[in-house]
């Protein structure tokens, strides 16, 4: 017997999920049915990665399921300081940074600085130019020095409203 829920239009669902994480949308909803599932395999996620656990979870388990081509979002912030490294190192790849074609907001925040972290980053933000619908781009990293070709690569982003 279907629920009440379930019943909603498609379209008032998408303006539901658009709420919540997509962490959110993918554990309550996913496995409901293969109506939400098809649903989930057409919406633009926003994730936001607070900790270790998921970005685990992102990693191996969501994009399984759901491409990369869904994300409009991505947050990543470390606690423990190896967070965002893994962030850089498995989703600003080469492989994988074109695969993030409506990306439309980048969020990187570390608490903690590393060379391997600064070496990541300066390598994804040189990529960042693949990423045609990029508006909202904020890097927080302590002691993070960008030289002039990687401001020069952020500045050719022509679509960007918004930097900090």
């Amino acid at each position: 017997m279907k629920s009440k829920f379930e019943q909603l239009p498609n379209e008032l669902l998408y303006y539901v999920f658009d709420y919540f994480n997509g962490f959110e949308i993918f554990n309550s909803f996913y496995y409901l049915n293969q109506r939400f599932n098809f649903l989930l395999e057409n919406y633009r996620y926003t994730f936001k990665c607070l900790n270790w656990d998921e970005f685990v979870t992102l990693y191996f388990k969501i994009i399984s399921h759901i491409p990369l081509q869904q994300f409009k979002a991505l947050s990543a912030k470390d606690n423990i300081g190896v967070e965002v490294d893994f962030f850089l190192n498995c989703f600003l790849t080469e492989r994988n940074i074109s695969q993030l074609s409506h990306l439309q907001t980048l969020q990187i925040i570390a608490n903690h600085s590393y060379k391997s972290i600064t070496d990541n980053l300066e390598y994804a933000v040189k990529k960042l130019s693949q990423l045609n619908n990029l508006i909202h781009l904020t890097i927080q990293i302590p002691t993070l020095d960008l030289g002039v070709e990687l401001v020069q690569s952020v500045f050719s982003l022509t679509k960007l409203k918004s930097l900090s």
